[in-house]
């Protein structure tokens, strides 16, 4: 910034006024300015303060015409292929990588409360779950599974025989019990 604001008061005020209003500090703590050195100097702050806040609008109003230019120049396949080689280059950045929705499409995942947490003793841990406990319950969780799962079949058999029967001229074949 003093770089500038030196620059700034040599273009200003030019060298020669620079050199003859060139402050010495003296020995004292309390230096002596003439008001004509500070009138002097907040000019050439003002103006500029004022140079850096054109070229600060001027930058921020030619930002979006420059991202435009950038845009025309690359092809739409050009930016595709941009956007894969980031992707490619972030994937092992992002927490999980690939989505759990990409992983089991529009279906998702939903934890019911676990039949086992009511059953092991409360004193011990859940590194102290045997195999054996775990086991039991999924082969029962299976077995309820299997039950409604043939209940829900034979349902649905014979909802479409039901509807089958009320149109006329249609035969229902279903398939067959394996």
């Amino acid at each position: 910034m003093d770089t500038v604001l030196e620059s700034a008061c040599e273009d200003e005020c030019g060298s020669s006024t620079l050199a003859k209003n060139t402050i010495y500090v003296s020995s004292s703590s309390h230096p002596e300015y003439t008001p004509t050195d500070i009138k002097e100097l907040s000019k050439c702050l003002l103006h500029t303060q004022d140079q850096l806040h054109r070229l600060a609008a001027l930058s921020n109003s030619s930002l979006p015409e420059q991202m435009k230019e950038l845009e025309k120049e690359f092809s739409e396949k050009e930016l595709k292929k941009i956007k894969q080689e980031v992707i490619k280059k972030t994937e092992p950045f992002i927490p999980g990588g690939v989505d759990a929705t990409d992983l089991h499409g529009s279906y998702r995942l939903v934890l019911k409360e676990h039949k086992l947490r009511k059953s092991v003793n409360k004193d011990c841990s859940i590194n102290d779950v045997h195999v054996t406990e775990v086991t039991k319950c999924l082969q029962s969780a299976i077995r309820e599974m299997e039950v409604e799962y043939y209940q829900l079949q034979d349902r649905c058999r014979k909802r479409l025989d039901d509807m089958a029967e009320e149109l006329d001229g249609v035969i229902c074949i279903p398939p067959a019990k394996g």
